[in-house]
């Protein structure tokens, strides 16, 4: 089964490979980055857990995910059911999320916790003009079909749990958010500096129980600073899934390495 699935990921990485091929520099770095991304999970500082053991058996029961959502550009199926799990499992009163995109783990944060729960979940708004942004964040931003930011919110009659914010993350003001978080979903630009800052910005919200979730965790630029954020700290990553976590406030020097890596 190992040998089955690298031998599909290399096919799939040659296949990939090819549109570069007009581009020698942009297939070094792709090549580069790729390298990273095999040497990190072979030797990764990382720990795997089994979703069922560290939920634990008992704590979910009947799970809610709206599966007729699921669309390209979207969280995947398998990664929406872990995030619910671990919804019920930590039952957040409030989550904060980077990155809304359509809604859909919003709904799902807000389903499969306490009814009490509050989501705020900071997007870019549909005019790029309408807040201030890094000239970094053009490149950055991944998303490049049109979509209706947190329309899935309305669609399932949640907006009363939900606080929309706009703004570029590199720039967005968290401090009243500081110490005040349960559960943080880190799912905005997956670029180096941007997971970065992201990621300084999600520890500094944490309660002091908190935990942050960050998504596509094998994405080579993510997984490098996972992999820096793993040497200070315990980073989880959820079997048979592209979510990492961590659990609880992270020692000061972490903090300084990750605002030292993030935007400029």
């Amino acid at each position: 089964m190992v040998l089955q699935k690298a031998f599909r990921g290399l096919m799939t990485v040659n296949l990939r490979a090819l549109r570069f091929a007009s581009d020698p520099t942009e297939l070094l770095g792709y090549l580069r980055d790729l390298e990273y991304a095999y040497e990190s999970r072979a030797y990764p500082p990382i720990r795997s857990v089994d979703l069922a053991e560290f939920v634990g058996k008992e704590a979910c029961h009947t799970l809610f995910l709206p599966v007729g959502h699921v669309r390209p550009g979207s969280t995947p199926l398998g990664d929406l059911t872990a995030l619910a799990a671990l919804a019920q499992k930590k039952r957040p009163k409030r989550i904060f999320e980077i990155g809304t995109f359509e809604g859909l783990t919003s709904v799902v944060f807000i389903k499969n916790s306490g009814t009490d729960t509050l989501v705020h979940t900071l997007d870019l708004p549909p005019s790029q003009d309408e807040i201030p942004r890094t000239q970094r964040s053009y490149s950055a931003h991944s998303i490049a079909d049109p979509y209706v930011s947190g329309h899935l919110i309305d669609a399932f009659g949640v907006r009363q749990h939900v606080q929309a914010l706009w703004g570029d993350s590199a720039l967005f003001d968290f401090t009243p958010f500081y110490d005040q978080i349960d559960m943080v979903f880190v799912d905005g630009a997956h670029t180096e500096d941007y997971v970065a800052s992201d990621s300084y910005h999600a520890f500094q919200c944490l309660a002091p129980d908190g935990w942050v979730v960050w998504h596509d965790c094998f994405t080579p630029q993510v997984l490098k600073v996972l992999k820096r954020i793993a040497h200070r700290t315990t980073v989880l990553h959820i079997q048979d899934t592209n979510l990492a976590l961590a659990m609880g406030k992270p020692a000061v020097d972490l903090l300084d390495c990750l605002n030292r890596d993030g935007i400029r």
